[in-house]
């Protein structure tokens, strides 16, 4: 519980959440689109030579797939449709033409939600005729149901109807994330560079972290099953969501460490190093410490998960294969009672005051730490 309210924790989260919300609300489109289109079957009658009458003609082109319709919202309907074939498109539908029109001027798109289409409602890769009257005449509307991967012409605006208010929980997450209470460390502490517990874990993070969580939206919800497709196991497309979000998770640790970073510091007392950590503090007293020296770790950990992700993946081997060459270093304190403590040295801030410290208190110091103190 006390890692959950720490500020540093609260800040991060916001991040996060916001960064998810706006990818989900950039990459998550409507289940299916209307594109509209007026029939004129005369035309198409005289066009195929066909020998039937016209009223046979449009029987069987429309067999089954017929719907008579009636009302104001659908007369409105129709007469758009009718002003936009005499050059006189409503303004309102200018949003909703296709973004290649070369060819198909004559049609719109609009959304599932979209009067007076809710009350037919066919189902995606169905074509329905409407048929209306319309002084007497009867007209027909063409009413094509489309999932967003068979509709790659629609307009963003009809596809993605929640992408125009994306901007907005990255924008509030981004805020919080810099305006919220920070840990204030102590004047007289000694800790790790801002930097590093800032802009190389936090935003490293978020990258990966975000790159990974959009990865799996942006390859499967375009085939209009919503989130729940995201789990979908019959079709495969749940395991891919579970390898990318395993990844998303490495990257949420990337940030994980940056919140150790900015809750660790060194403080001296007369009686030792008070170490703070997110959820303690605790002494470590002079004369219980034994000697203090350099002390070289590997990063297995990170090694070992670069081999297990990344499969037969060249990149991952390869960075593993340079990870496994490299080392760093820190200050090792051995108690006298067994424990021990180690201070990693990269973006410490003046690791020197922190071996003189010791060595003032009558710590013993390894040959090479006296050394680089002397120096």
């Amino acid at each position: 519980m006390k890692l959950l309210t720490n500020p540093e924790v609260l800040r991060r989260l916001a991040a996060v959440v916001g960064l998810f919300t706006a990818i989900v609300l950039f990459l998550n489109p409507v289940s299916h689109v209307y594109k509209v289109e007026l029939t004129d079957f005369a035309a198409r009658h005289k066009f195929a030579f066909s020998k039937q009458p016209l009223d046979q003609f449009i029987a069987q082109k429309t067999e089954d797939r017929l719907k008579e319709v009636s009302g104001p919202e659908w007369q409105a309907l129709l007469e758009g449709l009718l002003s936009h074939r005499q050059g006189q498109t409503p303004k309102e539908w200018l949003d909703n033409q296709p973004r290649r029109l070369k060819g198909r001027d004559r049609e719109f798109y609009f959304g599932p939600d979209q009067k007076p289409f809710v009350a037919v409602a066919p189902r995606p890769g169905r074509v329905v005729y409407l048929a209306l009257d319309l002084n007497g005449q009867k007209q027909y509307i063409l009413l094509n149901p489309k999932q967003p991967e068979y509709a790659k012409d629609a307009p963003n605006g009809v596809l993605y109807p929640w992408r125009t208010y994306s901007w907005l929980p990255l924008v509030i997450g981004f805020a919080l994330y810099f305006f919220l209470p920070k840990v204030t460390r102590p004047s007289d502490s000694l800790g790790y560079l801002r930097l590093w517990g800032l802009v190389i874990s936090d935003f490293l993070g978020l990258a990966f972290a975000g790159f990974f969580f959009a990865f799996p939206l942006g390859m499967i919800l375009d085939d209009g099953g919503g989130l729940v497709s995201l789990f979908d196991f019959e079709r495969g497309w749940a395991w891919l969501t579970i390898i990318m979000w395993l990844l998303t998770g490495f990257g949420l640790f990337i940030m994980a460490i940056g919140v150790w970073y900015r809750n660790y510091w060194i403080t001296f007392t007369p009686e030792g190093l008070m170490r703070h950590t997110y959820n303690r503090n605790q002494l470590y007293k002079y004369k219980n410490m034994e000697k203090v020296s350099i002390r070289i770790k590997e990063h297995h950990w990170l090694i070992t998960m670069l081999l297990i992700f990344g499969g037969n993946n060249p990149t991952a081997l390869g960075q593993a294969a340079m990870l496994s060459g490299q080392t760093h270093a820190g200050v090792g304190i051995a108690m006298k009672n067994g424990d021990s403590l180690w201070i990693r040295l990269e973006a410490f801030e003046d690791p020197q005051k922190l071996v003189r410290n010791l060595n003032d208190h009558g710590v013993e110091l390894d040959q090479s730490l006296k050394t680089a103190l002397e120096g």
